[in-house]
């Protein structure tokens, strides 16, 4: 936002507050009034609403925060999803899983792929065959007459 002094026919000045849009086109805000440009005090006491409006409706101006903001924001571009892991699901779903009762089954690699079945829909899958001691679970099924366990390493 930013403050336009804006001439009228009558000689005044009118004190206005715009914004511009994403289509750089200039939008009225508020008009804080019109005083004749020799008039010094009424013409300072509309600067000072129309300044005293643009910092209430943009909050506090502090730059320090910004740069603090800019530099994690630059950090956070960097990173990929490979890089990133997510403990949230746990956190939630694990609760829900303990919940239904099916923390008796205790296997951690069945409690990582059912999280992971409800926190990404269809990730649960590749996760099962991106582990060695799983893939041959995943063909049979899980229900075949061979019992493979999860080498821990």
């Amino acid at each position: 936002m930013f403050i336009r002094k804006k001439p009228n026919k009558s000689g005044t000045v009118s004190m206005l507050v715009l914004t511009t849009t994403k289509n750089r086109k200039q939008r009225l805000v508020k008009s804080f009034g019109s005083a004749f440009p020799n008039d010094t005090a009424a013409m300072e006491k509309l600067m000072q609403q129309a300044s005293s409006f643009i910092q209430e409706m943009e909050g506090p101006s502090l730059p320090h925060i910004y740069e603090e903001e800019e530099v994690i924001d630059g950090f956070v571009r960097t990173l990929n999803n490979a890089q990133v892991q997510v403990i949230g699901p746990e956190l939630v779903f694990g609760t829900l899983f303990d919940r239904i009762g099916y923390d008796a089954i205790s296997n951690e690699m069945f409690r990582n792929i059912v999280i992971c079945r409800l926190f990404t829909p269809g990730q649960a899958h590749q996760a099962a065959h991106q582990q060695p001691g799983l893939q041959q679970v995943a063909q049979d099924g899980g229900g075949g007459k061979h019992q493979h366990r999860h080498d821990e390493v």
